[in-house]
């Protein structure tokens, strides 16, 4: 313990203490000579390497509390790399809010010692929130919306279209009925209406707008009328406006909203009328609700438009100087995709300086077919109002457009609305259990538990038990011998296991005949418990209360999908005591929805949303303060498989989807990396940096490979060229280097060479070069990883002299205005609980920061020299 103190000392206060007439154990003795040393830092030349950094990897609450890591920090190094904190899932939480707090602090620490920082990392697949992000880009099934609609934005759609040629309306009372010709003839007296009507019997929807459309002629002048009947009862549902008659065919339209419980009949009333009526047609149509596709009232802009004609905005009107040719030489159109077999409503305003006739329909813009034209557009020198139908057909429909070739002069469009009906989607509760209103037999949904009993239908009480005493309710005895708040247990079990994210609504009356304390678990069966919180509580009285409540099912209540039941835990208080429910429904919301996928387009535009807003939260915490970046993480795979010659981008087709995420696979390939170094910039400007001290490295492991020549390092310096084409600005590599020192020699002397030709091959490069994560382990002869405990002075000394090698392999083969620095990424070794390799040697110090045989080598390797112990001068 002496001995440790003696070294820790010296390696983080930087006082040496001495202690006399202590004998000194030899393995405290060999490491003795590391009290010489003096902080790693002070061995780089400066006069030389006036830019290089030398970092060390650190956990930021780690260096946030001020204790002995802190201070090893302000001592031996000059940068450090947050493990794990700057990392997109340590911030971003489930639904994609970000918190920065640890991150600002860490940077304000840092700062205030001067010690600057390295970010790591802004884009990576590993350590993401995959929940967040894949819930952004996963099938969804469509949510009910509200309908956009113009002013006009309405539509009929015919349920009851009768032109008199092949039968008549059924009709009675003092009427005579017959089909004359290709009209129905009615012949009526002259009594109260309704002693002669004619029908058709359906169902009606209370509250929806119907339309009625007829011909009508009578051999005199008089009225009649039509509208709804409820047939239970008779009464009369609602009325269209009065149809005049005349003695010459006259065209009626007019509208009714009726109202009603059940509405099943239209019917005509003309009992009253005192002579003869023809009608030449009879349409009723009911309003569809329609959404539109396109509208614009020129108020802004107008259509993009082409050919031989002149298209501006006037007036907040669209001016056509049409040409004088083929219709299909002077067009305007609207781009977008359409559905085949929908029916389109069309309607505008058009005038013109002369009259004419212009045309719209739709397109499939491969091969330029038409797929479907509204009626001709009749143009006057007066402000017309048109309105059309379509029914698009065709594969690709993907343009909507007007053709005026052959107007031959100026016209005028407004108010443009394209639309098509719209189908509310649907949504409807479904009911999991039976006899939840405790009138009948004794149900399965609805059972209990009580001491020494196990579940069972719950027993339903006497008549005048029920809510507000009436009718039976369902009860539960609870007793003062209870041991456990679950002896007494209520359990609603409804017919399917419910999973996460699935909706339900939960209702009941409920009281005691003393108040009580209640608690609430998820089952799946009853009696095999889940989970202790359900999500809602109760708090039985003497008096009855109702609990309703809509609630989505978390992933603690049905961790694996098997959630049947809610138990009531009613023992709490340890009383005798009587519960009481009564009403109960359980409901689950089921969703008759469309299944709404993404296309790879819209999942790009979504994520680049995503990653955009990631980048812009992380350079406003660190407010310029932090100027060099991972900006991109591990993007290499090991595998080629489209045999280019270069190892693919990581991806879930060669990595494992079920963790990462690979922001690449939706992004592109070639727009990844651009798009990241491009907002990175962006927005570090916005975030109060000085644009010019960016700096931004492609990040990546097993660049020293020996096993393949070196070829990832290769693959990952050609993927830059083509980053670099795309727009992305990159200034420096880093190699992460978790590297091992092998005894067999001829192994240790390939992984040696390999190391010197990744320094020429980056160096190649021009760019930036960065040691970013080195750390080291031991192998054996045989191949197997030594551990910390197993680890001989000798095998520490061979650690020791390898890291001397790299990093004079960095200054020896890397210019010098291209080496950006070293970061060591263990201060300690490993522990043996650590999923970072556990239990190897992998720090400069040991568990207790004592200095290891490593910092010597460390040491010599950033100073060019070995060091004498004593006298730390050139041996």
């Amino acid at each position: 313990m002496l001995a440790t103190a003696i070294v820790a000392s010296a390696c983080v206060d930087d006082d040496i203490l001495t202690f006399e007439n202590i004998a000194k154990p030899t393995s405290i003795e060999e490491l003795e000579y590391l009290q010489d040393y003096d902080v790693l830092k002070s061995y780089i030349d400066r006069a030389s390497r006036p830019n290089f950094k030398l970092g060390l990897a650190v956990a930021a609450g780690d260096y946030n509390a001020n204790g002995i890591l802190t201070r090893l920090v302000n001592s031996n190094f000059d940068e450090m790399t947050a493990g794990n904190e700057m990392k997109y899932s340590s911030i971003v939480n489930d639904n994609g809010a970000m918190d920065f707090g640890t991150v600002d602090a860490f940077v304000s620490a840092a700062a205030e010692a001067g010690i600057t920082v390295y970010g790591h990392t802004l884009a990576w697949h590993s350590q993401q929130n995959n929940k967040y992000l894949n819930g952004l880009i996963a099938d969804r099934q469509a949510e009910t919306k509200a309908v956009t609609r113009a002013a006009n934005a309405t539509d009929f759609s015919a349920i009851y279209d009768n032109q008199f040629t092949d039968g008549i309306m059924g009709g009675w009372g003092n009427i005579t009925t017959e089909q004359d010709g290709e009209t129905m003839k009615i012949t009526a007296g002259a009594e109260n209406s309704w002693n002669g009507q004619f029908a058709w019997d359906a169902t009606f929807e209370s509250g929806k707008k119907y339309q009625l459309k007829l011909r009508v002629m009578g051999d005199k002048e008089g009225t009649i009328s039509a509208g709804f009947q409820c047939t239970e009862g008779y009464a009369g549902c609602g009325d269209f406006p009065t149809i005049n008659v005349t003695t010459e065919w006259t065209e009626y339209v007019g509208t009714c909203i009726p109202s009603g419980e059940v509405i099943d009949r239209f019917l005509f009333s003309v009992g009253h009328f005192g002579g003869t009526i023809w009608l030449d047609y009879v349409i009723l149509s009911e309003e569809v609700p329609m959404e539109a596709d396109y509208m614009n009232d020129f108020s802004e802009s107008i259509m993009n438009g082409w050919g031989d004609s002149r298209y501006s905005l006037e007036d907040g009107t669209m001016r056509i100087d049409a040409a004088s040719g083929n219709p299909w030489e002077s067009q305007f159109a609207y781009d977008a995709t359409f559905k085949s077999g929908t029916k389109y409503v069309l309607t505008l305003k058009v005038k013109g300086e002369k009259e004419g006739t212009i045309s719209a329909g739709f397109q499939c813009t491969n091969g330029y077919a038409g797929c479907g034209d509204f009626p001709a557009i009749n143009v006057t020198t007066e402000w017309t109002e048109y309105r059309g139908t379509c029914i698009a057909t065709g594969d690709v429909i993907d343009r909507f457009l007007f053709s005026v070739g052959a107007f031959g002069g100026t016209l005028w469009i407004d108010d443009v609305v394209l639309m098509h009906p719209y189908e509310e989607p649907s949504t409807y509760w479904e009911s999991l259990i039976t006899g939840g209103d405790a009138e009948g037999d004794p149900t399965e949904s609805i059972l209990s538990a009580e001491i020494g009993k196990s579940a069972s239908p719950a027993t339903i009480g006497a008549e005048g038990t029920g809510f507000d005493g009436q009718g039976r309710a369902f009860t539960v005895t609870s007793s003062s011998a209870a041991a456990n708040d679950w002896d007494a247990q209520l359990f609603i079990f409804g017919n399917v296991a419910l999973a996460a994210g699935d909706t339900v609504r939960l209702r009941f009356d409920y009281r005691a005949d003393v108040e009580a304390a209640a608690g609430v678990q998820t089952h799946s069966t009853p009696g095999n418990y889940i989970h202790w919180d359900a999500g809602m509580s109760i708090s039985p009285t003497t008096e009855w209360q109702t609990f309703e409540e809509i609630m989505e099912i978390s992933a603690d209540m049905t961790p694996n999908g098997d959630m049947q039941t809610y138990a009531f835990n009613l023992s709490v208080d340890k009383i005798d005591n009587t519960f009481y429910f009564d009403n109960i429904e359980f409901e689950i919301l089921r969703n008759n929805n469309p299944i709404i996928s993404l296309t790879p387009e819209e999942k790009k535009e979504v994520l680049e949303g995503a990653m955009e807003a990631w980048i812009a939260g992380m350079m406003q915490a660190t407010a310029g303060r932090v100027v060099a970046w991972d900006a991109v993480n591990e993007a290499i795979s090991g595998v080629d498989a489209d045999g280019d010659g270069k190892y693919d981008l990581q991806s879930a087709e060669n990595g494992d989807a079920s963790s990462n995420f690979y922001w690449q696979d939706y992004l592109g390939n070639e727009d990844y990396v651009p798009f990241v170094t491009k907002k990175a910039r962006e927005y570090f400007i916005k975030g109060g940096g000085y644009g010019p001290d960016l700096t931004l490295f492609i990040n990546d492991y097993n660049l020293e490979s020996d096993w393949d020549d070196n070829k990832k390092l290769k693959s990952l310096i050609e993927w830059i060229g083509i980053w670099e084409e795309n727009g992305a600005q990159i200034d420096g590599i880093g190699t992460q280097m978790h590297v091992s020192f092998y005894a067999n020699p001829d192994t240790q002397a390939s992984k040696e060479e390999a190391i010197v030709n990744m320094f020429k091959l980056m160096a190649e490069t021009g760019k930036l070069v960065k040691v970013s994560e080195l750390d080291m382990g031991y192998v054996d002869a045989n191949g197997n990883s030594v551990p910390t405990t197993a680890m001989t002075t000798a095998m520490h000394k061979q650690m020791s002299d390898f890291y001397k090698f790299i990093i004079q392999a960095y200054f020896n083969n890397v210019p010098v205005h291209q080496q950006y620095g070293i970061t060591q990424w263990c201060a300690t070794d490993s522990p043996s609980s650590s999923s970072w390799r556990g239990g190897e040697p992998t720090g400069l110090w040991d568990a207790d920061y004592n200095r290891k045989h490593t910092y010597a080598g460390f040491a010599e390797g950033l100073a060019g020299r070995s060091l004498s112990p004593a006298t730390t001068e050139e041996e």
